[in-house]
């Protein structure tokens, strides 16, 4: 099972797309080409780079020939291993065609041509210009299609089924680079196709609704609930921990925190009519004493710097003990903001009690928003750890 972790922690349960960027999921690639695509709401950006192209020549005469640039995305909806044209529901989509069935009821004649697709809102990009893959300007195609569209057989489901062809001008059409390779130059195919995933990474939530910070562990409590981001159809999910990881303890799309020493949770969801149709998630735990779990060490969940004296700092919930009494050797207070970026950490070198004034190390006051801390114990190896909200009109 180890072979099969995938650490996908993100920090901000958000994905920002824009269609120069570079896309987070490889679909397939060779030498010449990279087809990456993500999941953006309701909808599949598809990403064609043709790395070995540098000039984009369009169809002007509706005939798509050896001459012209083009590309097919294909999708068999009635699983029967065929396009089916006419009033079927397959679908077949092109770039810079003439008017065909399926998704896309109009096409680009040039690079900054965007004819819109009715009614479905499909529409394609394509121009010549570096990405992260290259910094040589290329040929690159962008595909924006609605996820029902992909949807397998024609209902909810966890992936679909894509198969894509892609053709430089100068090449004979039968030369087309396909995806996955085609074992003969049918020019409609859908079998082999490539698996493409219909909802946004698996993302595992914290019982206060945030995703882990990028890289370490968490502080959780006994009975603490974790679960998924998204609302996934209704398939096969499995939880796994340290000790039995061939062993699922929860098939539910959440999993209680147990009494055991482990390091890591790990989640898969898979469609149980696809084996290559999975996703899956880890998160590194740190397991707190009773002690801690029942507030001994609590800090606020909104901090207001306004001067007004109440919550103006972020610091550690004690009840009216003399907190500058204690020995705070070793105790460490580190701040990061929702990107994952530190914004204060404390000294081990300095006396007395670490705390945050909601100050930048420029001196300004930090935005409003969500804020994430670590705090190491003093005299101790524990870090407790959570996340809390600044409200500042500073």
């Amino acid at each position: 099972m180890c072979d099969l972790l995938k650490i996908v922690i993100l920090f901000l349960s958000f994905v920002s797309t824009h269609v120069f960027a570079q896309l987070d999921l490889e679909l397939d690639s060779d030498d010449n080409h990279v087809i990456t695509y993500e999941v953006v709401e309701d909808t599949i950006q598809i990403q064609i780079e043709v790395l070995n192209d540098f000039i984009l020549d369009l169809d002007s005469n509706g005939n798509l020939e050896s001459n012209d640039n083009f590309v097919y995305i294909m999708i068999d909806r009635n699983s029967n291993d065929a396009i089916d044209l006419g009033s079927s529901t397959d679908l077949f989509f092109t770039y810079d065609s003439s008017k065909t069935n399926g998704i896309c009821a109009g096409y680009i004649s040039t690079p900054q041509d965007l004819s819109p697709c009715s009614p479905s809102g499909s529409r394609a990009i394509v121009k010549i210009r570096s990405t992260a893959t290259s910094s040589t300007p290329h040929v690159v195609y962008d595909f924006f299609i609605p996820t029902n569209e992909l949807e397998f057989g024609g209902k909810e489901a966890l992936c679909g089924q894509v198969s894509i062809k892609i053709h430089s001008a100068g090449n004979a059409v039968s030369a087309s680079a396909t995806f996955p390779e085609q074992i003969d130059d049918e020019l409609y195919y859908v079998n082999p196709s490539n698996t493409i995933k219909l909802f946004p990474e698996a993302t595992i939530l914290l019982p206060s609704g945030e995703s882990a910070p990028e890289g370490g562990s968490v502080a959780v409590c006994v009975g603490d609930r974790l679960e998924l981001n998204s609302d996934y159809p209704e398939d096969e999910y499995e939880w796994f921990d340290e000790n039995a990881p061939s062993f699922s303890f929860s098939q539910n799309t959440y999993a209680l925190v147990k009494n055991i020493k482990t390091t890591y949770y790990f989640v898969e969801l898979k469609d149980t009519n696809n084996p290559f149709c999975y996703y899956t998630d880890t998160v590194f735990v740190n397991l707190q004493d009773e002690s801690i779990c029942n507030g001994a060490y609590k800090f606020p969940n909104v901090v207001t710097p306004n001067a007004d004296g109440i919550n103006d700092i972020f610091e550690l919930i004690l009840g009216a003990e003399d907190l500058d009494d204690w020995d705070w050797t070793g105790a460490r207070l580190k701040i990061y903001n929702r990107w994952g970026l530190s914004v204060y950490q404390s000294s081990k070198d300095l006396p007395g009690r670490p705390y945050w004034d909601c100050r930048e190390e420029t001196g300004s006051y930090v935005p409003s928003g969500t804020y994430f801390y670590t705090f190491n114990l003093p005299n101790s190896s524990t870090v407790i750890n959570g996340f809390f909200t600044v409200f500042s009109d500073r």
